[in-house]
């Protein structure tokens, strides 16, 4: 508790400061005294109020003043809170703004093609993949529909997989073909999810996946499972007639290139001329050439002979344009528009051509590999063939000769204790003109030079 002459030699001092202040600055006096007060502990702020503030104008400057420092204080809080949430929000736009970024480059650079749409089927967004795969530029592609990337037959595909989409199921991957700039078809897998605002369905997001190659390798694997079983059907016709093994090589030919036309012809030794052995059922409908098996010059075939003379396979996917080798058409001739020719060697010698044409897509080189390898194969069961007849020929030939020889030699004429041997007996037998042989018999002894026939008694 504050003594009282304490209290009053502190008011007094107090006065006297504000005294002071009034004689030379009116407007500081009652500060200072509120100051010197406050220095004083011992001090009740009743009774300094009691003796500080004994006018309104005093009263209204400590209110305004309460107000200002609460309003500093309050501008300092804010501005200090302000600045944590600026942070917070400067820090998620740049991570919103390295997300986006992420995303559009992992968009732009994928090798599937991404794409939306809205529920009009009208493109509305794409990455570059769209338009390496279709040839379409960005600005192209954003003015067309599905529709109209899509190549002949898909679109009843994509719709229904649409369809399905709308209707809520969750997997439709799929396999359409796209119709790119040049007009080629691209076979694509397809895999689309929704795109939902609200709750509601605005639109479709796709990715087209390009299947070529995976395609192309199940085609090869199909196309030689396809050729070994033809070479295992060709490998039981040893006992078919040559005409029906040359018949069913070119029609395994003209399906394992997925061609329309087909021609096999057999060259002879000299390699001068062929002959026509085999020709395609559709050829033979439509051609109103009448095709025989006679031989032809060599230098007379045009295109068709290029694959024997230049030893090689020949291959003319436009046929319609100029070419030095090509002499026209003869009269009621089929129309050609592609065309492959492969020969077939024989220790380096060509002995038949295979000639296919008219495939819906361009020959290359897995036609000429699957074509060479079965007609290969066909050449190798005819040689075998040959052979064989060769041998069966030959073993009949000399057959009839022994038959023949052994009817013509008659018994042997008797006379005074010898024999005399005919002349086909003697040429069978290598005996020497007007050989004797003894009354009782003979012997025939065979060595490695000649017959040689002894007679004894």
């Amino acid at each position: 508790m504050v003594k009282p002459a304490g209290s009053l030699i502190v008011l007094a001092r107090a006065l006297q400061v504000g005294r002071t202040l009034r004689a030379e600055a009116p407007s500081l006096a009652p500060i200072s005294a509120l100051w010197a007060l406050c220095t004083h502990g011992r001090l009740r702020h009743k009774c300094a109020l009691v003796v500080l503030f004994p006018s309104q104008d005093l009263w209204l400057l400590l209110v305004m003043g309460a107000f200002v420092l609460g309003g500093i204080v309050w501008v300092a809080i804010l501005g200090n809170r302000v600045r944590h949430h600026t942070g917070t929000m400067r820090e998620f736009l740049r991570r919103e703004a390295a997300l986006r970024k992420q995303f559009f480059d992992l968009f732009e650079n994928s090798t599937d093609a991404i794409y939306t749409h809205d529920l009009d089927t009208r493109i509305t967004s794409c990455n570059r993949a769209v338009e390496l795969l279709t040839g379409f530029t960005r600005d192209e592609v954003l003015a067309k529909k599905i529709a109209d990337l899509l190549a002949p037959g898909s679109l009843e595909r994509a719709t229904e997989m649409l369809n399905l989409k709308l209707q809520g199921h969750a997997s439709t991957t799929y396999e359409i073909e796209l119709a790119a700039k040049d007009g080629c078809r691209i076979p694509v897998e397809v895999s689309t999810r929704l795109i939902e605002e609200e709750g509601k369905v605005v639109g479709i997001q796709g990715a087209a996946r390009d299947v070529s190659e995976r395609k192309r390798a199940h085609e090869a694997l199909r196309l030689d499972e396809a050729r070994l079983e033809a070479l295992l059907k060709l490998s039981h016709m040893s006992e078919s007639p040559l005409q029906e093994i040359a018949d069913f090589a070119l029609a395994q030919g003209i399906l394992l290139t997925k061609s329309k036309y087909g021609l096999l012809a057999l060259i002879n030794e000299d390699g001068s001329a062929l002959t026509v052995r085999s020709c395609s059922r559709a050829a033979m409908e439509e051609c109103a050439m009448d095709v025989e098996q006679r031989a032809s010059s060599l230098a007379s075939v045009g295109l068709w002979g290029e694959a024997a003379r230049q030893r090689r396979p020949i291959i003319v996917n436009d046929y319609s344009a100029a070419n030095s080798l090509k002499e026209g058409y003869p009269e009621g001739h089929i129309d050609i528009l592609r065309f492959m020719s492969i020969p077939v060697l024989d220790h380096e010698n060509v002995v038949a051509i295979a000639g296919v044409a008219n495939k819906e897509d361009e020959y290359d080189e897995p036609d000429i590999r699957q074509l060479t390898l079965l007609m290969d194969g066909m050449w190798k069961l005819i040689r075998q063939k040959r052979a064989e007849e060769a041998v069966r020929a030959s073993e009949q030939r000399y057959r009839l000769l022994f038959q023949r020889n052994m009817a013509e030699c008659s018994a042997p004429r008797w006379t005074a204790g010898t024999s005399t041997a005919t002349n086909p007996l003697r040429r069978f037998l290598a005996i020497p003109p007007r050989r004797k042989c003894s009354a009782f018999g003979c012997r025939t002894v065979m060595t490695s030079e000649r017959a040689k026939c002894s007679f004894h008694g």
